[in-house]
């Protein structure tokens, strides 16, 4: 998989995202591998128009989902931009989101765990993807997990 990370403002968003199809549009055999992600919301329904090829993913940061929490649901926030997964830091992958999502069948994904401990809650949880840091340390712990089963 191949995640991309539109880092805009809001008044950017339709631009950014329009620039950023155009460029992946050149590589088509890539575009189910693709996943464009960003905190700024209002990418997310742009990158759809412009490229409805590929998956979309709404990022969520410790801050901003305490702030979503109480005004509302995050999951439920990432379905009125119409993403197709969740990423979120790694502090917010609870099995109470877990559960959540399961229902919903949306993947997700977390950032930044360095932590190799995270390669067995993920698996625990079912998370669909880690962005890390240090890839080869927790690909030697997912090789030591399986190794045991």
């Amino acid at each position: 998989m191949i995640y991309i990370e539109l880092k805009c403002h809001a008044n950017e968003a339709e631009e950014i995202a329009e620039d950023v199809c155009r460029t992946i549009a050149y590589f088509p055999f890539l575009l189910p591998q693709i996943i464009v992600k960003s905190f700024q919301l209002e990418t997310i329904p742009f990158v759809r128009r412009f490229c409805p090829e590929v998956q979309t993913a709404a990022l969520f940061e410790p801050k901003l989902a305490t702030v979503l929490r109480r005004k509302n649901d995050y999951i439920k926030t990432a379905n009125d931009f119409n993403a197709d997964q969740i990423s979120v830091h790694f502090s917010l992958a609870t099995k109470k989101l877990m559960e959540k999502v399961e229902k919903l069948n949306m993947p997700v994904t977390i950032w930044t765990a360095d932590n190799p401990l995270w390669v067995r809650r993920a698996i625990e949880r079912k998370i669909t993807a880690i962005i890390t840091n240090n890839p080869a340390r927790l690909l030697a712990k997912k090789a030591k997990i399986f190794d045991r089963i």
